[in-house]
């Protein structure tokens, strides 16, 4: 059988390879890999991690053609797991990862949790993503200003809305055209009249470029979008019109403004700079090698606590009054935390 197969095995932890996909503690859970429907002598294998154990469950077959194994859900920890395919002369391994000739890591398997709680109005939400700067400016009193600052080789510029935006070289995502907080809450009625019940917003943190992924202060909203307190009257309108609102938010990475990292710079031995990851050759490490976006590292017991396990964490805090936001949506997610794979680290 030629190679070609391969790319027709699928799983991933979804409704149509788990069920039930939100199981309680002790339930017992189907899981399924799809396979080719030409696929011939094969033996698959659903192998788990469950209480300290490692377990290997014959999968059976359902067409069109899945290879399906139960198991009970864990009492005091997630499931992991991954298929094993078994050839005449060769074995490959389903996971995170796709098919590999080699079996994978806890990290790279499969994971489930039990007793997840989900926001069920998600899956019927009608959702209107904004880019804040190009969306309305509502309160001239607040923006960039032309020529306030630089940074990345470039210079704040500011335009109008009947203008294009900067080519990247020209730009260098500077190019300010100053929609802000209070131009989204003044469009409320054209959302509602569109069928729209919940927004989500591009970062609104404080940051130096337009796409604000940049973040240089997660406690608060940038004030060129009107500040905290813009933030907090927009979600309340947004709740007094029944809708919802969900902001963009990267705690994989700070932007070189950030007070942490030149703290990092200034004294290796600070708090700050075991937030980040050190390279051999001294440098801190970036985002897929972005210079203007180091990437933290989570192994920092204190910087887990300050973005999201402490109650005055920044992703605590504006979940309750007065903001009331109704959730997050994580950047790059699934690399959060994930620098350690680099080769170049010590």
């Amino acid at each position: 059988m030629k190679d070609n197969w391969k790319c027709e095995v699928d799983s991933m932890v979804s409704s149509q390879y788990v069920y039930p996909l939100y199981p309680k503690k002790g339930n017992t859970v189907t899981l399924r890999i799809k396979l080719p429907s030409n696929m011939e002598r094969v033996t698959v294998f659903l192998m788990a991690y469950v209480s300290g154990e490692f377990l290997r469950v014959p999968c059976t077959f359902q067409q069109p053609y899945y290879g399906v194994a139960e198991i009970d859900m864990p009492e005091k920890e997630d499931l992991f797991w991954y298929f094993a395919l078994v050839l005449e002369k060769k074995a490959y391994y389903y996971s995170q990862l796709g098919l590999t000739g080699s079996v994978p890591s806890l990290m790279d398997s499969f994971r489930l949790i039990a007793d997840l709680q989900i926001a069920s109005w998600v899956s019927s939400a009608t959702c209107y993503q904004i880019f804040p700067d190009r969306f309305k400016n509502g309160d001239p009193s607040c923006g960039a200003k032309e020529g306030q600052y630089m940074f990345d080789g470039g210079k704040v510029t500011t335009h109008a809305f009947t203008e294009r935006p900067l080519d990247f070289e020209q730009g260098r995502c500077l190019d300010f055209f100053n929609g802000d907080l209070k131009g989204i809450a003044d469009s409320l009625d054209h959302f509602k009249e569109i069928g729209v019940d919940t927004l989500y917003l591009n970062p609104i943190g404080v940051s130096r470029t337009t796409h604000r992924y940049d973040c240089c202060d997660f406690f608060h909203i940038d004030e060129k979008l009107g500040g905290d307190e813009a933030f907090a009257q927009l979600c309340q309108k947004l709740h007094e019109h029944g809708m919802k609102i969900i902001i963009d938010i990267s705690i994989n990475h700070t932007g070189t403004e950030h007070p942490w990292l030149k703290k990092a710079k200034e004294d290796t031995k600070s708090p700050e700079a075991s937030y980040y990851y050190t390279l051999s050759d001294g440098s801190i490490a970036c985002w897929q090698d972005v210079p203007t976006l180091p990437q933290l590292n989570y192994t920092s017991k204190d910087l887990r606590i300050l973005m999201y396990q402490g109650k005055e964490s920044a992703m605590r805090i504006f979940l309750r009054e007065p903001y009331n936001q109704d959730g997050w949506r994580l950047d790059v997610a699934n690399e959060v935390g994930r620098a350690w794979k680099r080769s170049t680290l010590p």
